[in-house]
């Protein structure tokens, strides 16, 4: 007996009763009543399992890559989809932990163009804490609100590109956090 799977490129969940259109509401009922199938991707294949936690019950995609297990959320049963689950395939043999960024500073470079360099890490900070957050709100939904741990990010973000709390880098992420914690509270 196979395990239900999603075959590469196909828009249909394989059981041993036959085939699921993944944008069917039979397949919301099958993901209901069942807790595990595979996304066949090619090297980003994956096993996908609902896990029943506290919140809500929540479907996250599951690979092993050398030796280590990756994790990746994929959502609630309604928000499963053909979609969401090609773009979990698409990020699950990356490292669940962003690389730090190295920036060099070349002699000839202008403190212009290093703020420049910083600014555009802000915003690319700024988005990576809007996705945090809307995940948060996804699993947190009907619970108490929690706010991110700001400084903890700033901090690796600091540390990924080798500065310290007291470069410009520091003082503007700190300038930031402060404006999002006014934004919260107002």
């Amino acid at each position: 007996m196979q395990s239900p799977y999603i075959a590469k490129n196909s828009t249909y969940l394989t059981t041993e009763d036959g085939q699921i259109s993944l944008e069917s509401p039979d397949f919301i009922q099958w993901l209901e009543a069942n807790g595990s199938f595979g996304f066949e991707a090619g090297e980003n294949s994956y096993r996908a399992r609902k896990d029943k936690l506290p919140t809500g019950v929540y479907w996250y995609a599951y690979k092993k890559v050398s030796g280590k297990l990756h994790k990746r959320y994929i959502g609630k049963t309604e928000e499963v989809n053909y979609t969401r689950l090609h773009q979990v395939a698409q990020g699950i043999r990356q490292t669940s932990v962003r690389q730090p960024k190295q920036i060099e500073v070349q002699s000839q470079d202008t403190p212009s163009s290093v703020l420049e360099t910083l600014q555009v890490e802000i915003r690319e900070l700024r988005v990576t804490v809007m996705q945090h957050q809307q995940i948060l709100e996804s699993l947190t939904a009907n619970q108490v609100q929690t706010t991110p741990d700001y400084q903890a990010i700033a901090n690796s973000v600091l540390n990924g590109l080798g500065l310290g709390r007291q470069s410009q880098a520091g003082k503007a992420l700190d300038r930031f956090i402060r404006e999002l914690q006014k934004t919260e509270q107002g």
